[in-house]
Order: structure tokens, then C-alpha cells, then sequence
């Protein structure tokens, strides 16, 4: 199944550190993608917890098998 995730304001799942885990619609997209869905979570380029931006423009990053991130550039 194809499925798409909006959210904004979560951690994402490109390089997490000690500090940060996944919220609910990470654990969910990977939830989905371990077991063969094609997940597609869109979200925001900017990093809410530290008050700056992923990407200076909009990206598309596979994180895991089945699993792409679509971040828009916006302002913070």
C-alpha cells in the first residue's frame, strides 16, 4: 500500500542524536515501512527544537527501505 504522512514539527529520521527519538508519526512511518508499505512523510525543512532549517530548499531524502522524506523549505 501507498501511504502519505503530513506533519509538521517532529523530529525527523536523517540524524538523530542521543537526545532526540522519533514522535508518533516517525514511529509510525517506519512501523509502516518495515513491513513493505511505501510510506511518503511530508514535513516541514525547518527543525523545531533547534530553531533552524534540514535543508536550505525543499529535499527528498530516503531514510530506510520504503521510506522517503519530502521536507518543504519554509520560514522558521
Amino acid at each position: 500500500m501507498n501511504v502519505w504522512l503530513v506533519t509538521i514539527g517532529e523530529p525527523l529520521p536523517l540524524a538523530l542524536s542521543k537526545e532526540d527519538r522519533l514522535h508518533r508519526t516517525g514511529q509510525f512511518a517506519q512501523f509502516l515501512a518495515s513491513r513493505g508499505h511505501h510510506v511518503v512523510w511530508w514535513t516541514s525543512a525547518f527543525d523545531h527544537f533547534r530553531k533552524r532549517h534540514h535543508f536550505e530548499q525543499d529535499a527528498t531524502v530516503s531514510v530506510a527501505p520504503n521510506l522517503i522524506v519530502r521536507a518543504l523549505r519554509g520560514c522558521g
